[in-house]
Parts: C-alpha cells; sequence; structure tokens
C-alpha cells in the first residue's frame, strides 16, 4: 500500500468525486459506496451499491441479517444480497459495456464512501470486504484499489493498493474481526 496525494482537478480527485456523486444514489442504510473504474483517460465502468431490482420490497438494508445479528466490519457478508459498488462498477465494465478484461490491466479503480450523507475518510487503512476484493482479483486486471485518507482542501491524500494488497488485506482485516467477534 502507499500513499499518494493528488490536487484538484487531477484524474484521480475527478473520478473521486464521480465515485461520491455514485454514492448519493445508494439505497443501502449502513453506508452508501460509489466505485469508478478509470484508465488513460477513459472510465471503464461506474456503480453503487443497491438492492437488485428482482428483491427490492422483498428485500431490503432495513430486513437485513446482517442488520438483525449487528454484524458489521466484513462479518457475514455472504448473508448480503446488496450489490456491492465494487461488483457494480465491474459488471458495467465487464456486462454492460462489454469492454474486456484484459482492458482493465493498470486501470484503477476509486471507491467513495458516505456514511449518513457525509464524506466517510478511511482512517486504518483496512479494507474488510471479501466480497468485492475477490472480485477485483479474480475478475479483473486492475493495477490499483483506490481509497481516501485525508482531505486537505486543495488537495486529497489516498491510499493506493495492489489488487493483491487490497484482496489480502480484506481477509487479514476479516480474520481480526472474526476473532473479535467470536472472542478469542
Amino acid at each position: 500500500m502507499e500513499c499518494i496525494t493528488a490536487d484538484s482537478g487531477s484524474e484521480l480527485v475527478k473520478h473521486y468525486e464521480e465515485a461520491i456523486e455514485l454514492a448519493k444514489k445508494a439505497d443501502c442504510d449502513e453506508a452508501q459506496y460509489g466505485a469508478v473504474i478509470f484508465k488513460g483517460g477513459k472510465v471503464l465502468g461506474t456503480g453503487y451499491n443497491h438492492v437488485p431490482e428482482e428483491i427490492k420490497g422483498t428485500y431490503t438494508c432495513a430486513n437485513c441479517p446482517r442488520k438483525r445479528f449487528e454484524l458489521h466490519g466484513g462479518v457475514g457478508l455472504e448473508l448480503c444480497v446488496t450489490v456491492h459498488a465494487e461488483e457494480a462498477a465491474i459488471d458495467d465494465m465487464l456486462i454492460a459495456r462489454r469492454i474486456p478484461k484484459e482492458e482493465s490491466r493498470g486501470a484503477t479503480i476509486v471507491i467513495g464512501k458516505l456514511k449518513g450523507g457525509t464524506v466517510h475518510i478511511v482512517h486504518r487503512m483496512r479494507p474488510y470486504c471479501t466480497k468485492c476484493s475477490g472480485r477485483i482479483f479474480n475478475e479483473t486486471l486492475i493495477g490499483s484499489v483506490v481509497l481516501l485518507l485525508e482531505d486537505l482542501g486543495a488537495a486529497k491524500r489516498f491510499a493506493s493498493f495492489t489488487r493483491q494488497e487490497f484482496h489480502e488485506a480484506s481477509f487479514a482485516t476479516l480474520a481480526e474481526n472474526y476473532a473479535k467477534l467470536i472472542g478469542k
């Protein structure tokens, strides 16, 4: 993982701001995410977390089993039927736009998060969603996964992971959170 600083107007900040706008469309009660995959000035895919149309009405974030059992930090994600922002961006790239996996080589996916309508900054640089990290690792050739660390006014500081680092860090954090949950 490396820390990078980008000025307002840079491609990274522009796409981060786009990810935040996408997050405003999310229908999750817990947190709202947006994601943008880009490479060489071209957007390859975009997405935000949402309940799929096929199950809207019968399944909502309000009756989510994870919420009912108070599972957080990536624990119990197999119970979550929400399409996550990263998954939606990958689906947009591969399915809707029909961009081959090979064209994602070296691309960046930037993820923006809102909580209660406010931009959420990653304080511990600890990703935990193995559902998303698995899709990024197995179904793309994305070069970096980027999360906001600090808003510096005219510039922003980001944490940038290779897709393998992101995947491994997600599993490490999930294992730590499971251990806390079961009291080890």
